[in-house]
C-alpha cells in the first residue's frame, strides 16, 4: 500500500499542476506609436494646478502644472534667474502664472531632463519662440532651485491663447511629448 501512495502522489500532483494551468492573457502592446498617452494628458486641462498651488503638493507627487514659460536658471542657484533670451539653457524653464513675471521667487522651476525629448521640445536655446508660452507641464514636484519645481518634466501640453481667450482655455495647437524617448503626440483643433 504504501509503494502504491508512493507511485500515486507525484501522478496526482502532475494532474493537479497540469490541470490548474490555463491560458495566462498578458497584456497586449498593440498600440500604434501616435496612440500612447502619457499618464495624465487627456487630464491636463481640468486637473492642472496653479504656480502658487504647486507647494501644496507633496515632494514625490506627479502633477500637471498651467503656466506660461518665462526664463531660465543659468547657474546652480535661483538667484541665477533670468527673464530674456540672452544665453538661455537647455536644461531647465522657469514658469510662473503669467507671461510678465520677472520675480524668481513666483516661479516654478522645471528640470528638463538630459536626452529626452522633452528637453529637445522645450528648451529656449533651440526654441526662443517658446518664450512666453502658455502650456500645462507634467512631472514629479521636488525642490528645484530651492523652489517647489518639477524634476523631472515628462509631458506638456502647449495652448495657443488669443486675445478672445481666457488663460487656461485651450483654443489652438496641443503638442503632447514624453520623456523616455516615447512618442511625440501631434493635435489640432
Amino acid at each position: 500500500m504504501r509503494i502504491i501512495h508512493i507511485a500515486l502522489t507525484p501522478i496526482l500532483f502532475l494532474l493537479l499542476t497540469c490541470m490548474s494551468c490555463g491560458k495566462i492573457e498578458l497584456p497586449s502592446d498593440t498600440s500604434e506609436p501616435g496612440e500612447v498617452i502619457p499618464p495624465g494628458t487627456d487630464g491636463a486641462e481640468t486637473d492642472a494646478i496653479s504656480v502658487e498651488e504647486l507647494s501644496g503638493v507633496a515632494d514625490g507627487e506627479s502633477v500637471w502644472v498651467e503656466g506660461y514659460i518665462v526664463g531660465f536658471v543659468n547657474g546652480t542657484s535661483i538667484s541665477q534667474a533670468e527673464f530674456t533670451l540672452e544665453s538661455p539653457v537647455v536644461s531647465n524653464l522657469l514658469i510662473a502664472k503669467s507671461a510678465d513675471v520677472t520675480d524668481a521667487s513666483l516661479c516654478v522651476p522645471i528640470q528638463l531632463p538630459n536626452n529626452s525629448e522633452i528637453r529637445t521640445a522645450l528648451n529656449l536655446q533651440d526654441n526662443p519662440d517658446l518664450w512666453h508660452r502658455h502650456l500645462y507641464i507634467y512631472g514629479v514636484k521636488h525642490i528645484y532651485f530651492g523652489l517647489p519645481g518639477l524634476k523631472p518634466a515628462k509631458s506638456f501640453k502647449l495652448i495657443e491663447d488669443d486675445e478672445e481667450t481666457a488663460p487656461g482655455e485651450n483654443t489652438g495647437e496641443v503638442i503632447t511629448v514624453q520623456s523616455n524617448s516615447s512618442p511625440i503626440i501631434m493635435e489640432a483643433d
